[in-house]
C-alpha cells in the first residue's frame, strides 16, 4: 500500500470517528470509501431487525437519477449476496454476476463493484457498496484492504454515535423529569394553595355576595391553570419510556379527579422512583385506587391531598380527605384490608380524623 494512500486512509478514519451524529458518521463513511477506493458511487445499507435494508445512505448519483428511481434499493441481486454471506465481495462486472438482479429503469450504468460489511460489536450493521472504479476496470485488492480497514474503524465510530445519541436522549429525558418535578411540586403546590385560600374567603359571612362570587371564579380559574399544567406534565414525562411510581400515582390521581369534582394536591418527598421496586410499587397503587374510591363513594370528599414520600428506608402513603369521616361500616371494611395488606408487609396502616373534617389515612412499608 502506497504512502500517499496511507495517508488518504488516516485521514479518512480521522473524519470517520470524529463525529458524535450517527447521520452524519453514516454519510462521512460511505464519503470516506469512496475517496480512498477512488469509486464514483458509493453507499451504505443500513440492515434493520429483520435483516433487509432499512436505511440506504449514498453518495455519487445524481439527483435527477435518483427522483428517476423512485426508491431505494430492497437488497436484492448482489446486495443481498452480501446479506445473506457477510463477506467482502469484489466484482469485475456486475452484470455477468450470476446473483445480478438488473437494474431499475432510470438507472446509471454501474460495472466493477466492492462491497464489504460493517460490524459493530461483532454483529452486522450494514453493507458497504462500491461501484464503477475510476480510471481502473476493476477494484483491486489494495482497495479491498483498505475499505476493510475503513469499515473496521466504521463500526467503532458507529458505535460512538450511538452511545453519543443515547446520552443526549438521557439528559433530555432528565429535563423534562426535573421541568415536570419543578412545576408539579412548586407551581401546581403553590396555586392549589391559593385557590384554597380564595375557596376559604369567600365561605366567610362577612364577604359580600358579589365578592364572594368573584373569588369563587378566580378559585375556578386556578383550578383550571392546574389541569392545564398537569396535561403539560403528563406531556412531558410521556415523552420517556420509563414508566416511574411518580407519573403512575398522578395518573391515578387525575383519573378520580374529575369524578371528585376537583383536582387533589399530590406532592413527593425522597426518592420515590429510584427505592421502590416494581412490586411494592404494585402494592402503593393498589391501596392509592381504594383510598381514593373512599374518599369519593363513602366520604363524600371535595378536597383531597395525596403524598408520597421515602423517609428512613420506609415507603409512606398520606391521604387526606375533607369528607364525613369513617364511621361507616362499608368504609371500615375496606381500610381493614389495606391494615392487613400493610401489615403483610411489614409494615402499618391507620386512618384517623383530620384537624377539623374528614379523615387522614397513612399506609407505611418498609423499603429496604
Amino acid at each position: 500500500m502506497s504512502e500517499r494512500r496511507n495517508e488518504v486512509l488516516f485521514a479518512a478514519i480521522m473524519d470517520v470517528v470524529s463525529g458524535l451524529d450517527l447521520r452524519t458518521t453514516l454519510s462521512s463513511i460511505v464519503s470516506a470509501a469512496t475517496a480512498v477506493s477512488h469509486a464514483k458511487y458509493g453507499a451504505l445499507g443500513v440492515l434493520g431487525p429483520d435483516g433487509a435494508v432499512a436505511d440506504f445512505v449514498h453518495v455519487g448519483m445524481d439527483e435527477n437519477d435518483v427522483v428517476a428511481i423512485g426508491h431505494t434499493p430492497r437488497g436484492r441481486g448482489i446486495l443481498g449476496l452480501l446479506i445473506t454471506h457477510p463477506q467482502t465481495v469484489r466484482i469485475a462486472d456486475l452484470m455477468t454476476h450470476p446473483a445480478s438482479f438488473g437494474f431499475p429503469p432510470g438507472h446509471p450504468p454501474m460495472h466493477s463493484f466492492l462491497g464489504v460489511p460493517v460490524r459493530v460489536r461483532g454483529s452486522v450493521f450494514g453493507n458497504l457498496y462500491l461501484t464503477e472504479k475510476q480510471n481502473e476496470p476493476e477494484f483491486t485488492t489494495e482497495d479491498e484492504e483498505l475499505v476493510s480497514s475503513l469499515a473496521a474503524a466504521a463500526g467503532l465510530a458507529i458505535e460512538n454515535a450511538r452511545m453519543s445519541q443515547q446520552i443526549q436522549q438521557m439528559a433530555v429525558y432528565e429535563d423534562r423529569n426535573r421541568i415536570a418535578q419543578d412545576l408539579h411540586d412548586l407551581v401546581i403546590q403553590s396555586l392549589f394553595a391559593t385557590g384554597m385560600t380564595l375557596e376559604s374567603i369567600a365561605r366567610k359571612a362577612a364577604v359580600p355576595a358579589e365578592d364572594a362570587e368573584k373569588l369563587r371564579s378566580a378559585a375556578d380559574e386556578l383550578d383550571k391553570t392546574i389541569k392545564q399544567i398537569r396535561q403539560s406534565i403528563y406531556a412531558l414525562t410521556s415523552m420517556t419510556d420509563a414508566v416511574t411510581l411518580r407519573r403512575r400515582v398522578m395518573h391515578e390521581v387525575e383519573a378520580y379527579a374529575s369524578l371528585l369534582g376537583t383536582t387533589p394536591s399530590i406532592t413527593f418527598e425522597g426518592a420515590v422512583d429510584s427505592l421502590v421496586n416494581d412490586g411494592i410499587a404494585e402494592q402503593l397503587i393498589a391501596v392509592l385506587r381504594e383510598l381514593l374510591s373512599n374518599a369519593m363513594r363513602h366520604a363524600q370528599a371535595t378536597s383531597l391531598s395525596v403524598s408520597v414520600q421515602v423517609e428512613d428506608s420506609h415507603l409512606v402513603l398520606t391521604v387526606i380527605d375533607n369528607g364525613v369521616g369513617i364511621a361507616q361500616t362499608a368504609r371500615r371494611s375496606g381500610l381493614e384490608n389495606l391494615r392487613r395488606r400493610a401489615e403483610s408487609l411489614g409494615g402499618v396502616f391507620t386512618a384517623e380524623p383530620g384537624t377539623t373534617a374528614g379523615t387522614v389515612a397513612r399506609w407505611a412499608i418498609p423499603v429496604s
